[in-house]
């Protein structure tokens, strides 16, 4: 049996995520502050997990153009 965790970027961020707090939606903040956050929180992830939840993040955070402007938050 294949843990659908492992395979479902989207299961593995709202699993190891929320095991701490509240699964924020990915597209409320730039990739490089999600960065930060997986940097600063995601000591308990394995190489493998860190590098999906972090494509997955990319894929699906909000972009810089869509804040106004380089340093809008």
């Amino acid at each position: 049996k294949v843990n659908a965790k492992a395979q479902d970027p989207d299961l593995l961020y709202r699993a190891k995520c929320a095991a701490c707090h509240r699964v924020y939606p990915p597209g409320k903040h730039t990739y490089q502050k999600l960065q930060a956050y997986v940097a600063r929180y995601g000591k308990g992830l394995s190489d493998k997990e860190r590098r999906m939840i972090l494509e997955y993040l990319k894929k699906n955070a909000k972009h810089e153009r869509e804040l106004g402007g380089k340093n809008a938050q």
